[in-house]
């Protein structure tokens, strides 16, 4: 591996003061990351002029935190560049390593001793606009109106509710928005979308766990809808227009190094399970 981007968290001012280590290890190994920020030329930090984010990329290095790195999945995904995510916080659940162990765990990607997790995404079409998720997409009635009816259609099934919103979640964010709205934690490398009402009206509307199908979500009262990406990015719609959302044939590809905590291991501890 000799051609690495890096990324950084652009808001966070802790990344001034940790950046110069992550370079410094990478140069330990003879490497000059490719800064992939839009202000990083600003910053004094050499820029790739020739593309935001080259193909040929072995792999990408973000530090922040999982937001950061939702933002570098959706970024990567057409290039499907692995992600090596390192924390400057609380240990996220996307990241691998933090600041002081960054040299160590990539001394371990380079020479072959890590873990490649290959993650769905999910793909959302508003008439011809596409858009990438890496944790979820949530639909919510604009505004502040009352409570607004949806319709979910599943293959020919088509069911319909009233509430607050629909969560349509990958399994990499099922610890996020969906476990909050009341959805299950699953296990992140599964090929499945999960559905969660937010705020059902009645209370047999409950999550829903499917498998690779095409789903439709419609609002058919409120003028206006709004669909979330990731936390991080919403467009309005309205309720002629029709959310169609499936799998998509592109995956999230994070990179663990072998002493890195597994997942269940990370849901263990931040949800305080056990001792």
């Amino acid at each position: 591996m000799k051609k690495i981007g890096l990324r950084v968290n652009p808001v966070d001012k802790r990344v001034d003061s940790f950046l110069p280590k992550i370079i410094e290890d990478l140069a330990y190994f003879s490497i000059e990351p490719i800064i992939l920020n839009e202000d990083a030329e600003q910053k004094g930090m050499y820029v790739e002029k020739k593309a935001y984010l080259k193909d040929d990329l072995d792999l990408l290095v973000v530090l922040g935190g999982d937001g950061t790195i939702l933002n570098a999945g959706r970024m990567s995904a057409m290039s499907q560049v692995p992600i090596l995510g390192v924390s400057i916080g609380s240990f996220g659940f996307l990241t691998s390593t933090d600041i002081s162990g960054f040299r160590e765990t990539f001394k371990s990607v380079i020479e072959g001793n890590f873990i490649l997790e290959k993650r769905p995404l999910l793909e959302g079409l508003i008439k011809e606009k596409c858009f990438l998720s890496v944790n979820d997409f949530v639909v919510s009635h604009h505004g502040h109106s009352s409570v607004s009816p949806f319709e979910i259609r599943i293959d020919k099934s088509v069911l319909k509710y009233k509430g607050d919103g629909l969560v349509i979640s990958t399994s990499t964010g099922s610890t996020a928005y969906n476990l909050s709205a009341g959805g299950p934690v699953v296990d992140p490398e599964m090929s499945c979308m999960l559905l969660t009402p937010i705020c059902a009206h009645l209370i047999g509307v409950r999550p829903m766990v499917i498998s690779d199908k095409k789903v439709l979500v419609s609002a058919i009262k409120s003028k206006k809808y709004s669909l979330s990406v990731d936390g991080q990015h919403a467009v309005d719609f309205s309720n002629l227009e029709s959310l169609e959302v499936r799998i998509s044939d592109l995956f999230f590809k994070l990179i663990r190094s072998q002493q890195s905590s597994d997942f269940w291991t990370v849901v263990k501890e931040k949800f305080h399970w056990g001792n």
